[in-house]
């Protein structure tokens, strides 16, 4: 009952705001940078990492609260990894998501604005590139879908262009960790990105 109060709520909400509001869509793409980054309460030794570029997609409806307040719905195809000592050298992984991103965006001043939300991100497909190659994973090793954060800023240089840049985390919880002994170990681990881009304003 609750949870059908809420939807109906959402939904009026949503439709209000799109006939009182207004509304643009902007298309953009830009660049990844992201590690991984482990909490580990065992004591144990976690893998060396080192940053990983990749790229995303994005498509960005938007509509307008206020002069200064608006609401956003990011959806993009984004790629994110890292690489991981392995003894010999490093080890490249990769995670195909996609990403449903509703954000809150203030506009600052003219040209900036500051903006943060929490969405769902639902991993497609893992890669990983041990010796030069990229291959597909022939089993999951993260879940399928996680929650991600984000905060950032965006600039506003012509009437129709963003640039942004923000931080975003998501919990990967890899299988799980064990000793030599086989015992369990308690390591969680996060992909930490930042993201630049550029979109364009095409309605």
């Amino acid at each position: 009952m609750t949870q059908n109060f809420f939807s109906i709520l959402l939904i009026l909400t949503i439709t209000a705001t799109w006939s009182f509001g207004q509304f643009r869509i902007y298309v953009g793409s830009g660049v990844n940078i992201s590690d991984v980054k482990y909490k580990n309460d065992s004591g144990s030794i976690t893998p060396k990492t080192k940053a990983l570029s990749n790229y995303f997609l994005s498509l960005r409806p938007e509509i307008g609260i206020t002069k200064k307040l608006s609401i956003n719905l990011d959806l993009q195809y984004s790629r994110k990894g890292f690489k991981y000592a392995d003894g010999t050298g490093y080890t490249s992984e990769r995670f195909h998501y996609f990403d449903l991103l509703p954000q809150v965006q203030y506009r600052i001043i003219q040209l900036l604005a500051i903006y943060g939300g929490c969405g769902l991100s639902i991993r497609h497909e893992e890669y990983i590139k041990p010796d030069g190659t990229w291959i597909k994973y022939p089993f999951e090793t993260v879940n399928s879908s996680s929650v991600a954060f984000l905060g950032g800023i965006k600039l506003f240089p012509h009437d129709r262009l963003t640039i942004h840049a923000h931080l975003s985390s998501n919990p990967l919880n890899h299988v799980e960790y064990t000793n030599v002994s086989g015992n369990p170990l308690n390591i969680k681990s996060s992909i930490n990105n930042l993201q630049i881009g550029l979109a364009y304003r095409v309605f």
